[in-house]
């Protein structure tokens, strides 16, 4: 699955969905990714790969 999320708060909430995913059917080969990170806690990155999730960085978005 992919989920688009760009700043800490959508971010840990992805995160928090796949985990909850992962612990209702158990571990998987999911290959879960994030696209567009822009913004993380430095806990969640950890998490990312603990969970084995694929953060997919974009450069930062120019306003307008």
């Amino acid at each position: 699955m992919a989920v688009h999320a760009i700043g800490d708060g959508a971010v840990r909430a992805v995160i928090d969905g796949y985990q909850a995913a992962r612990e209702a059917n158990g571990a998987r080969d999911s290959r879960h990714r994030i696209e567009h990170i822009e913004l993380i806690e430095a806990g969640d990155i950890a998490r990312l790969g603990a969970l084995g999730i694929t953060a997919s960085v974009q450069p930062p978005h120019p306003p307008g």
